[in-house]
């Protein structure tokens, strides 16, 4: 087997969703559930990266895995990108069509999901850096 080169995998999934999502997109519309599905995949994968430890860096000073900040600045701006839906493509309904994407309905279940895996992200790097400035803090007492 080929080693895997996760830096290159992260990479694309960044460019992939800038791609999808970014600041001079337009965004997806909520009825374009193909582009809905694969915005969650590519979520859902960096977010497993997220989670087994391919955003962390061993920190000598702590004794312990620690989120990747520089790593993490280079993710955030496209994962907010995703999240932010004020430039999201609305199809020919109008207002109507504006409000029904903040509906309950299967077509907008993918996009709260993608949503809610980015909102736990953020909050794994909130809490690690909230776990590194307590542990620095119990150490400087």
């Amino acid at each position: 087997l080929a080693e895997i080169d996760f830096a290159r995998l992260k990479e694309v999934l960044v460019a992939k969703l800038e791609e999808l999502f970014g600041r001079h997109g337009r965004g997806i519309a909520y009825q374009e559930t193909h582009k809905n599905g694969c915005a969650l995949a590519l979520v859902s994968l960096l977010a497993a990266l997220i989670d087994y430890g391919f955003f962390h860096t061993f920190d000598p000073r702590l004794q312990e895995q620690c989120v990747n900040f520089d790593e993490i600045r280079l993710i955030a701006p496209a994962l907010l990108d995703v999240v932010d839906c004020r430039y999201d493509e609305l199809e020919a309904g109008g207002q109507e069509d504006a409000d029904a994407r903040f509906e309950v309905s299967e077509q907008t279940e993918v996009v709260v999901e993608r949503s809610k895996l980015i909102l736990q992200m953020f909050n794994v790097f909130l809490d690690c850096e909230l776990n590194g400035a307590t542990n620095a803090m119990v150490r400087f007492w």
